[in-house]
């Protein structure tokens, strides 16, 4: 994918995230109307996800292509498995409809997968910087210099 549809793309998915977030304040919902908040509160969650994605495509975004590139190898595989398992944390789907404790485990669960991915990022883009960036030492280069 092009630096700039992943940029453009998680910039939407953030700026989805924060007008979420500020449904009530946007007039999206009354003050007092559970239900709707709890809609957005749910796409909030959802979203959220799309504010590292968009952080770690802006850093990249304005460095050499082959530290896009050893990024965007771990994100393309990262991104939708976190969130499919964000989606289904936030929906609920897990849960037993009379058991209390469970929601206990939701945020836990979600900051460690944010945690990975931000953690997996930061690795990845060490990585692709530290693979070029040193010098390489051939042998045969050496011996034809002497």
């Amino acid at each position: 994918m092009n630096k700039k549809i992943i940029l453009t793309i998680s910039f939407l998915g953030s700026v989805i995230a924060l007008v979420a977030l500020n449904s009530v304040n946007f007039n999206f919902c009354l003050k007092g109307d559970y239900d709707c908040i709890t809609n957005w509160n749910t796409l909030e969650h959802t979203m959220y996800f799309f504010i590292p994605v968009f952080l770690f495509s802006l850093i990249t975004y304005f460095t050499p292509e082959r530290i896009f590139l050893s990024w965007w190898r771990f994100a393309r595989l990262a991104i939708p498995v976190i969130f499919f398992i964000t989606l289904i944390i936030n929906l609920g789907f897990h849960h037993k409809p009379d058991a209390i404790w469970e929601d206990m485990f939701d945020a836990p669960a979600i900051i460690l997968l944010y945690s990975i991915f931000v953690i997996g990022s930061s690795w990845q883009i060490w990585k692709g910087w530290k693979r070029n960036s040193s010098p390489r030492t051939d042998l045969g280069t050496k011996l034809k210099n002497k």
